[in-house]
């Protein structure tokens, strides 16, 4: 468990780290299509960890919908060789953080607020290590000609929002999957180009509103295809915490978390 919860620590924070550089290196066309890689990195991650299996029609209607969320929100791809490392080493760590987040709480019995009380004290230390590394504007920050009570306020007023919004995709991978925060991210960008479109005069393109609409049927597709197997326990579409139940009944908990994973590395 320990292993599993020091590697949880480490690409939850390097994640975090790597996708912001991956935004300050790259364009934000090519960012976003980075992000859409996760899904495929998060389902070949359980397929060598656990060997789940995802069946044609399910793996159709990720592409579809990986498809869609690329024909909505990719524009402007620029491709430069030290970006492209970052992303992709930002999309590796991000499909880890958010399986292994899923094994301590379906597994390891931690719940929400536990996860978060014991990461995120070494999260912040790993952090702070970064910040020399990685911040281009290093010096601004240490002059505090930033510091002001305006600025301040904004910070914490973006901490407590930043809580809210981790604390729910924390919730999330405890209750169902990983996969399905991926999923539920990409349901809000084609939910807030439609809205946008239909209700505030946004400039959304056709293209755009089509490739939303597909994702959208596609996430909806998968959805259903996924409630057949869930019911009937279907080993080759069954949801994470079935898999992760299955694997502890033919053993110990510990050993069903470490086995899977030693099972990825010895892969990689």
């Amino acid at each position: 468990h320990m292993r599993i919860y020091y590697a949880l620590i480490v690409c939850w924070s390097v994640g975090n780290a790597l996708s912001n550089i991956s935004l300050d290196r790259n364009s934000v066309g090519f960012y976003q299509l980075a992000k859409i890689l996760v899904t495929p990195s998060i389902v070949a991650f359980d397929f060598l960890a656990y060997g789940r299996r995802t069946t044609v029609a399910q793996a159709i209607a990720l592409l579809l919908a990986c498809i869609g969320i690329g024909i909505a929100s990719v524009s402007d791809v620029q491709l430069k060789a030290l970006g492209a490392a970052v992303a992709c080493a930002a999309v590796a760590t991000s499909a880890a953080q958010k399986v292994l987040n899923s094994h301590v709480q379906q597994i390891g019995g931690m719940s929400t607020l536990q996860v978060m009380d014991k990461a995120f004290p070494p999260m912040c230390l790993l952090s702070l290590m970064y910040v020399p590394v990685f911040d281009s504007n290093l010096d601004q920050l240490a002059s505090l000609r930033w510091f002001s009570v305006e600025s301040v306020l904004a910070i914490l007023a973006s901490a407590a929002a930043a809580f809210c919004a981790t604390w729910s995709a924390t919730r999330i991978f405890g209750l169902i999957s990983a996969l399905a925060h991926v999923l539920l991210g990409q349901v809000k960008t084609c939910i807030v180009l439609l809205i946008g479109a239909f209700f505030y005069d946004a400039r959304t393109t056709t293209q755009g509103i089509i490739g939303a609409s597909l994702a959208l049927g596609s996430i909806t597709a998968y959805s259903m295809l996924r409630l057949p197997s869930c019911t009937e326990g279907d080993g080759s579409g069954e949801g994470m915490g079935q898999v992760y139940k299955r694997a502890a009944s033919e053993g110990s908990e510990a050993s069903a978390v470490e086995d899977g994973v030693e099972r990825l590395l010895a892969r990689a």
